[in-house]
């Protein structure tokens, strides 16, 4: 189940990928993962609102061990990356410079943080 959303997100289809990251809630506690795309879905539909929300569910939602892969960039750097774009949009750029100040602290050598 944890890998249909992303299958659907390489086609067109971002209701179909919204659907099942929705439908993973079903069977326990959210993961980063999930509410992941449902932020890049926000984000991508321009609403910069919805997406923020997530974004910051993302990074205070207890770690979840179940025995799967943990992706920690989904609740690390990437969460606040996306923020600063998301405050930015918004037209607050003291929270989206607070933001691009906290990215780095986890992954200071990542391409996308350095681009920004």
């Amino acid at each position: 189940m944890e890998k249909l959303p992303d299958c659907y997100a390489q086609l067109p289809d971002m209701e179909h990928t919204i659907q099942f990251a929705l439908k993973s809630f079903q069977f326990g506690s959210p993961h980063p993962e999930d509410c992941c795309r449902l932020r890049v879905f926000f984000l991508q539909k321009n609403e910069p609102k919805a997406a923020l929300y997530w974004f910051q569910f993302t990074t205070i939602i207890p770690e979840v061990d179940d025995g799967g892969i943990i992706h920690q960039a989904c609740s690390t750097w990437i969460p606040h990356l996306q923020q600063c774009i998301c405050h930015s949009r918004l037209g607050d750029m003291n929270k989206a410079y607070k933001h691009i100040v906290i990215a780095p602290s986890f992954y200071p050598n990542h391409k996308l943080i350095l681009k920004k």
